[in-house]
């Protein structure tokens, strides 16, 4: 099973969130997150996708 992934801005926003006493369901639809996230474990990830290394499609010939 995968777990669920957040960007680092949202976990910091509902830490900001929790800290003013707002619930997980008021929390997740401020935030836009899907109904029931919250209550699971869930992975905070990058804020940003890592940018692709293409130098071994160019070594394969598949892009020029």
């Amino acid at each position: 099973m995968t777990l669920p992934r957040i960007t680092q801005n949202q976990a910091a926003e509902i830490d900001r969130l929790r800290k003013a006493g707002r619930t997980n369901r008021q929390i997740e639809r401020i935030v836009g997150l899907t109904y029931g996230l919250l209550s699971k474990p869930y992975r905070v990830g990058d804020d940003a996708r890592p940018i692709m290394n293409r130098d071994h499609l160019h070594q394969r010939g598949w892009i020029t």
